[in-house]
């Protein structure tokens, strides 16, 4: 048992109240002993004056109470009174409550307006009524979640905060990721008393995003009532083989619906209008939508959807369309015809050889792209390689055997250099077993181990194809000539394929400095203008 504190000017009126209470007590006690009670009596004996003059000593100071009933319940008010005052409350020794942890998503999918003031308020009203079951013991921290959590409120039993920090979240255009914040949540729980977690999300998770234990119960709460949606999935420029001033922009359009869904796709160039389809999409599957475009200069596209549906996050997307621009490319010692063709039909490439593998060339200042066929680069220096059929040089780099009639297994259809291939029916006689640095990408591989793997060595980008082409159905395939142009193109790049050029919401973007260039000013898509130093 013990008192509770107000803090501040709270405690200091507590403090008055509970002195003037106090004192109180003293006076009705003291007022007890000055009452006078003097009745008027008629007696036949003096030996009876003595009791008659008893009242009398209620004005002497000391004096022994006598029982009185009034007096006893005046003194048990204003000892109740006093206690009040005072805000003694009763504390269990060591009882402890309920610890929740929170994960409320603010994803992009949360923007959806299927329910009133959309889901992602429908989500902060799910929170609060979590906060308002809270018992007198239970503490609670919350999270807000999209590609990676942020901590919106540290663990407190305080309503009223709990209830201002849900209030503070805010939508995001990010996409979900709901492993990172259960693993984050679960670590949380291992350390907490009975601890509960509680996820209030749409569950628009990607597939396989779980956490392997969880040392706490889980409860999902859900939001939305329906999905009526259409979306901009995927968008890619390809420069034309032929002609390297044109090229196509591809727009995949996804229907996350329960039923058929039209619309019309529609490409702007410079914010006017280029070009136009109407589609109709089954639920649960994509259209690819294909539009010509010019790549004589730097111009920004987009691709967006008729609005309408219950998510407006995913109905345009962006693109810059650039000229082509001149790719240093060194040929390392002797390659096949078939190899050097596929190079020469890549893009604006600017060719040229270097005798073996232990003298590179540079052309320019920029750097280039070495190929190798069959022969590895002598020393790996600052730039790109396109290695077939030969393990290159460096620590990770090791040949471990031969594969015989490997089968594709798996392609990264993600990744700039692989992505829109068909690779699955290659028949590949022979290939080398590797083993690759750590900073390794595994772009294809194979029952018995990679077949295309980009690493990194220094400021070297290696992407390694683990078979010679000629030993396989490679060549006959469309495939192989737009592995090769997208390999190089990449490489060229710095082998950053989501570069300022193509960037998701939720990545960094990563602005170049120059010298000469004091300021940078960002327009975000909605139009807000932002100064940099």
């Amino acid at each position: 048992m013990s008192f509770l504190s107000l803090g501040g000017l709270g405690a200091l009126w507590q403090g008055v109240a509970v002195a003037a209470a106090a004192g109180t007590v003293g006076v009705l006690v003291v007022m007890y002993f000055l009452k006078l009670k003097r009745v008027r009596r008629e007696v036949p004996s003096t030996f009876l004056w003595k009791r008659s003059v008893w009242d009398l000593t209620a004005n002497s100071p000391f004096q022994r109470l006598r029982k009185n009933l009034l007096l006893l319940l005046q003194l048990l008010i204003l000892i109740a009174a006093l206690l009040a005052l005072g805000r003694l409350a009763l504390r269990g020794g060591g009882k402890t409550g309920v610890t929740y942890i929170v994960l409320v998503d603010n994803s992009a999918s949360m923007g959806a307006t299927d329910v009133s003031g959309g889901r992602l308020a429908a989500a902060a009203r799910q929170a609060k009524k979590v906060v308002g079951d809270m018992g007198a013991h239970d503490q609670m921290m919350v999270l807000s979640f999209a590609s990676r959590p942020q901590v919106v409120q540290t663990l407190t039993g305080d309503k009223r905060a709990l209830q201002a920090a849900i209030g503070r979240i805010r939508l995001t255009g990010e996409r979900t990721d709901i492993s990172g914040p259960l693993k984050l949540a679960a670590g949380l729980a291992r350390t907490a008393s009975k601890p509960k977690i509680v996820v209030i999300s749409d569950g628009a998770f990607p597939e396989g995003d779980t956490v392997a234990s969880c040392p706490a119960p889980v409860e999902f709460v859900a939001v939305g009532e329906r999905s009526t949606n259409l979306g901009v999935t995927a968008m890619d420029v390809r420069r034309s083989m032929e002609d390297p001033r044109f090229g196509e922009i591809f727009a995949k359009v996804t229907n996350f619906s329960d039923g058929m869904l039209s619309t019309k796709v529609s490409l702007e160039i410079d914010g006017s209008l280029a070009d136009a389809q109407d589609v109709s999409i089954a639920p649960g599957t994509s259209h690819a939508a294909i539009f010509r475009v010019s790549l004589d200069a730097e111009h920004t596209a987009s691709v967006s959807l008729e609005p309408g549906d219950d998510l407006a996050a995913d109905d345009t997307a962006w693109c810059i369309l650039e000229p082509p621009r001149d790719i240093n490319v060194v040929v390392v010692g002797s390659i096949s015809p078939l190899v050097r063709r596929s190079v020469g039909t890549g893009g604006r490439f600017r060719i040229s050889e270097a005798p073996d593998a232990a003298s590179p060339v540079f052309v320019d200042d920029a750097e280039p792209v070495y190929v190798c066929e069959g022969t590895a680069p002598g020393a790996l220096v600052r730039a790109g390689y396109l290695v077939f059929d030969a393990v290159a040089p460096g620590e990770g780099f090791r040949d471990e055997g031969t594969m015989t009639n490997p089968i594709v297994l798996d392609v990264d259809d993600t990744h700039p250099v692989t992505a829109y291939l068909e690779l699955d029916d290659l028949f590949i006689a022979e290939a080398k077993k590797m083993s690759f640095p750590p900073e390794t990408k595994v772009l294809v591989s194979c029952n018995e181990g990679p077949l295309v793997a980009l690493s990194y060595v220094g400021g070297a980008r290696v992407l390694t194809v683990a078979f010679d082409p000629m030993n396989s159905r490679w060549p006959l395939r469309i495939s192989y000539p737009m592995f090769v142009a997208n390999a190089i193109n990449f490489l060229a790049s710095g082998g950053d394929g989501n570069s300022s050029r193509a960037i998701r919401t939720g990545d960094v973007l990563v602005i170049e400095g120059s010298s000469a260039a004091w300021k940078v000013i960002v327009t975000d898509p909605g139009g807000k203008r932002q100064e940099l130093p």
